[in-house]
């Protein structure tokens, strides 16, 4: 993922200056208090001000050309996993539309004591031109948050997982921003049930389930995430699994061996030169015959650990001894 300093707003339009003066852009926070501990809601608000149609290309939900920060000491900024591949939106406003999302800001920032604190935020697009891009600012503020004492009130994670419900993928996606960063493991079964529901946020859902870990249903709910998820999903869940010195259980190996996806096939058996054993022996030997190389190679480097190498070929021209 983009460092979210880094992160920026491309605008489309045929004059990029004049589509950033329509855009209109706001971040509020939804409630003005939260729980220590509890997803903290900001809305994110795009309304196009002027005479034609703005496109805005942009992740989700790693947001659009966003800076969140704050001075006070007990905040502090939340590093980003470097290794998010998220497919891009184009969002096309017509005059006077407007267009509202919901982003946590603890993907952001941490928020160690009770207190209120001032956040300042700031967003940029990126402006094509001759040589790269360069950035120009669109919006920068500043709002407050009061932080009160625990515990979390569950009856706010429950309205987050009672909107997984809405027909609206893009409320169900806001849902999910918010259960991504709760502390309570209610959301471990809403959270599973989300990766069959917005697959492409599957990484970010593996990294939300492992503060879970070694908890039962949250091991389970990552294989699940990994199975539905993309190629990145199964990399996550494989390194959880990894760290926490846990083998996967066999029958999941299989279910990604045959699935045929040559990502996943290619990092479960990267894992299994790692971590597998002889259990997987079987799964792993038709790939010594598998059309690309790097499989064939990881297959072979994982049965010559089992002790089940190929025996040495025969000089050509000669018979073997």
């Amino acid at each position: 993922m983009v460092a979210p300093e880094l992160i920026a707003l491309l605008l489309l339009a045929t004059s990029s200056v004049g589509a950033a003066e329509a855009l209109q852009t706001s971040f509020l926070p939804v409630r003005e208090s939260y729980h220590l501990g509890e997803p903290i809601g900001i809305q994110l608000s795009l309304m196009n001000t002027g005479p034609g149609e703005v496109s805005i290309d942009f992740e989700y939900p790693d947001w659009i050309g966003t800076r969140f920060s704050c001075k006070n000491p007990d905040a502090v900024a939340v590093p980003g996993p470097a290794d998010v591949d998220r497919p891009v939106r184009l969002l096309h406003l017509k005059p006077g539309q407007e267009y509202t999302r919901v982003i946590a800001l603890n993907r952001y920032l941490t928020f160690k004591k009770p207190k209120r604190y001032a956040v300042q935020f700031s967003a940029h697009f990126l402006q094509r031109g001759d040589v790269g891009f360069s950035a120009t600012p669109l919006v920068k503020g500043e709002f407050a948050i009061d932080v009160l004492p625990g515990p979390v009130d569950k009856r706010r994670l429950g309205e987050h997982i009672n909107a997984m419900a809405s027909k609206d993928v893009l409320r169900v996606e806001d849902a999910v921003e918010m259960l991504l960063w709760a502390e309570d493991p209610i959301v471990i079964a809403p959270l599973e049930k989300a990766a069959k529901q917005v697959s492409r946020l599957g990484n970010d859902i593996v990294r939300a389930l492992a503060k879970f870990f070694p908890d039962e249903r949250a091991k389970s709910a990552i294989l699940v995430v990994a199975i539905h998820g993309n190629a990145n999903a199964l990399m996550a869940a494989l390194a959880v699994y990894e760290a926490h010195k846990v083998n996967v259980p066999t029958k999941f190996t299989e279910t990604v061996l045959s699935s045929g996806y040559g990502s996943k096939t290619y990092y479960m058996l990267a894992y299994l030169v790692k971590c597998g054993g002889p259990d997987e022996a079987s799964l792993v030997e038709p790939f010594r015959q598998d059309k690309n190389p790097l499989r064939r190679k990881l297959a072979e480097e994982f049965l010559t650990r089992l002790g089940r190498g190929q025996p040495p070929q025969p000089a050509k021209g000669g018979a073997a001894k």
